[in-house]
């Protein structure tokens, strides 16, 4: 694997699991209201 392209596929990762956990929390956001 290339040292460069690394940091990209953590990148990747990071905005995968960072994604659904900000729909998620828009979500419980509007149920509250």
């Amino acid at each position: 694997m290339v040292p460069v392209s690394t940091g990209g596929y953590y990148s990747f990762l990071y905005l995968l699991f960072y994604f659904p956990i900000i729909s998620s929390i828009k979500r419980r956001k509007e149920n509250t209201k």
